[in-house]
């Protein structure tokens, strides 16, 4: 079984790098240890880190498009479930107005695929300006294979939103984050330079037009089993769909909640389920 996450914020300065912290807050706190992939100016480097502090001080010193984060853990145990995490990684996409994107005119081409980063850097710096939309939110995709019968997928969904409950309180991450939590096999990963296929059906941002990305956080892409974000929000699509969809608060925060949508819920595109749902859900590109 394997966790896709994806987390969205609209902090354009270094803070949003905070965002790296995540998947070990939420399965190993211990756990700090790992590698990065970089990849700015038209190459690829990668170096190991030993804290999350130091990974995100390096990052913070330098200019770059994509950088992947490989977290090296111990195998967690999920809750009361016996369920393992094997492998975490995520990959961090900044738009081009994050304070540390490398500008494609000053990339250092040397051959055929320092060409195709830079001309997916122009690509994506003409697109932000062509459009002239001035809020397009970093997104920190990040999967976790594990051990897991499927019998315990709800149990362990549980267990996950009641962590992102404590983890994104105002004593934990501390940043206005907004995303989702899906469940699936093996063919939910991440890659840095990569795009993944199996994923585009509920990567949030592939499916509505770019538009929306200033206010993205307002109302949510499709139902997932864990949504989180504004609470305002989540407490309008809560109340909208009834039981089996809970809220949990988050202490120490008035502005944010998760919502944990019950399996009466998790084919997130039956009609009538996203009908009732409509006030809280932006129109998808079909």
């Amino acid at each position: 079984m394997n966790l896709y996450f994806q987390f969205f914020i609209q902090d354009h300065t270094k803070a949003a790098l905070e965002l790296l912290r995540l998947p070990s807050l939420l399965f190993a706190p211990g756990a700090q240890r790992g590698k990065v992939k970089v990849s700015g100016g038209g190459h690829r480097s990668q170096m190991i880190f030993a804290t999350i502090d130091s990974l995100t001080s390096r990052l913070a010193k330098r200019r770059w498009n994509q950088c992947e984060v490989i977290y090296d853990l111990p195998r967690v145990r999920i809750g009361k479930a016996k369920a393992r995490v094997k492998i975490m990684n995520g990959v961090f996409t900044p738009p081009p107005s994050f304070d540390l994107w490398f500008p494609s005119e000053e990339f250092h081409v040397t051959g055929r695929a320092s060409m195709h980063r830079q001309s997916n850097a122009f690509a994506s710096e003409q697109g932000f300006r062509g459009l002239e939309i001035k809020r397009v939110p970093c997104v920190f995709e990040a999967a976790l294979e594990m051990e897991c019968p499927e019998s315990l997928r709800e149990q362990v969904l549980d267990h996950v939103a009641e962590r992102l409950a404590s983890v994104l309180s105002a004593d934990g991450l501390g940043l206005e984050v907004f995303g989702c939590c899906d469940a699936g096999d093996r063919d939910l990963f991440v890659r840095l330079e990569s795009n993944v296929l199996m994923i585009e059906h509920i990567r949030v941002r592939a499916r509505i037009s770019p538009e929306i990305y200033p206010k993205l956080e307002e109302k949510f892409v499709g139902l997932h089993p864990i949504m989180f974000g504004r609470k305002q929000a989540c407490a309008g699509l809560v109340a909208e769909l009834g039981k089996p969809a809970r809220l949990l608060p988050v202490t120490g925060s008035s502005e944010v909640a998760v919502v944990r949508l019950g399996p009466d819920y998790s084919l997130s595109e039956v009609v009538e389920v996203v009908e009732r749902a409509r006030t809280w859900l932006w129109p998808t590109i079909k």
